[in-house]
């Protein structure tokens, strides 16, 4: 089987390109033969040229419309759409050229956001593969217009990443044409556990409104106010994640600190390698954002061996509510999406794992928490292994090709 696929960007670190590889790995090591294209020559098309696969370079945006955040952004919105028209019409024709030549069995593309796949797919009569990975607007704001027309190609299909993602994106498509495959997060050799645990609560990810990370600095505040009145040291707050992407915000977060007295109790780490060894000894992960797609940091963390604390809603919700139906408990804390509720519910829940962590509860064998890890952990291993998302994204290609 031949497998071309379209990745919408080349950064490492995202929870897409993760998933992309664990996925690509895997298909792989079956024998297939794999092919990329990428916007750029920066870090998946290092990775996938040093795996020894080809990748076709050139550059292409997102089939989304520009932002319209500011008041900046509406001034150039139409200079900007010109922009990334001109840009992936050029993209699409080098594209098409090389797929008359390869003549791929599937066309993939490894996200919702790009269209360059969907246009070679229909360009030879191909297979054409959609990975939902994303809400859109309710999680990054993206309005995708053409993603229903791109869905109606005869032969398209559809892989998403949960099946709230495949209901809202799959509509238009026969159930034999869509599938939902978690994302492959861990090997099973990567799920442990250590008792030790430290002083502190962790968010890993990107530092931007959508990740609720105004929410978390919020109940942390709360929270911190609640232990200092009981004459207590709060645990420290670790902020693992990319500054860049709303540096307005981040300097907000800080300032909201500052005023309240906490900012030397945040430790603000920026991007960073080896946040696992963070999820081992953290006293609890938190996952705080409005809408993720999957949300890869949840299981990532459980599988570290870390108690978790996620906002019910989207990815993170169909995570918790799976975990019920494998275990038949929770598997993880959670709040409320409410935003004014929600920052008093996590507040609390920040205030009850730190009385757990002093009074030695946290990790007490045969404890609620101790069981709550390690049922998240049985979770883990029954539905979001690396080992197992190859296999199943080639029972779907044999499906369509038949």
């Amino acid at each position: 089987m031949k497998i071309l696929y379209v990745v919408s960007g080349t950064g490492l670190q995202g929870g897409a390109t993760k998933s992309f590889f664990a996925m690509a790995d895997g298909v792989a090591a079956a024998g297939h033969e794999i092919r990329i294209v990428a916007p750029d020559g920066n870090g998946v098309t290092v990775a996938a040229r040093e795996r020894g696969w080809e990748v076709l370079v050139v550059p292409y945006r997102f089939a989304t419309l520009p932002a319209l955040s500011t008041g900046k952004d509406k001034v150039l919105f139409l200079p900007r759409l010109l922009k990334s028209l001109i840009v992936n019409r050029k993209a699409r024709k080098v594209v098409e050229r090389y797929v008359e030549e390869y003549r791929p069995d599937i066309i993939h593309d490894n996200t919702s956001v790009t269209d360059i796949g969907h246009y070679a797919a229909e360009h030879i009569g191909a297979i054409h593969v959609t990975h939902v990975r994303e809400y859109g607007w309710k999680d990054f704001r993206l309005l995708n217009p053409g993603l229903k027309k791109r869905l109606k190609y005869s032969k398209a299909a559809l892989i998403a990443i949960t099946e709230d993602l495949k209901k809202l994106r799959g509509k238009f498509l026969p159930e034999a044409k869509k599938s939902t495959i978690y994302n492959g997060v861990v090997s099973a050799e990567m799920i442990r556990y250590k008792s030790d645990k430290s002083p502190y609560f962790l968010y890993a990810g990107r530092v931007q409104h959508a990740k609720g990370v105004s929410d978390l600095i919020a109940a942390y505040i709360k929270y911190c106010d609640e232990v200092v009145a009981e004459g207590k040291t709060p645990l420290r707050l670790i902020m693992a994640g990319s500054l860049k992407h709303e540096p307005k915000l981040c300097s907000h977060l800080q300032t909201q600190l500052q005023k309240a007295g906490y900012n030397k109790n945040v430790d603000w780490l920026g991007e960073i390698t080896g946040v696992d060894k963070y999820m081992e000894q953290a006293a609890a992960t938190v996952i705080p954002s409005y809408r993720e797609g999957f949300g890869r940091v949840m299981p990532e963390a459980m599988a570290a061996g870390s108690l978790c604390i996620g906002r019910n809603t989207g990815g993170t919700a169909e995570q918790l509510e799976n975990g019920r139906k494998i275990t038949g408990r929770d598997i993880a804390l959670s709040f409320c999406n409410d935003s004014d509720s929600g920052v008093g519910r996590l507040a609390s829940l920040l205030q009850q794992v730190d009385t757990a962590y002093r009074a030695g509860e946290l990790t007490r064998e045969g404890g609620e928490y101790h069981r709550m890890i390690k049922d998240a952990q049985t979770t883990i291993s029954r539905l979001y292994l690396r080992e197992e998302v190859g296999r199943k994204v080639l029972d779907f290609y044999s499906t369509l090709l038949r």
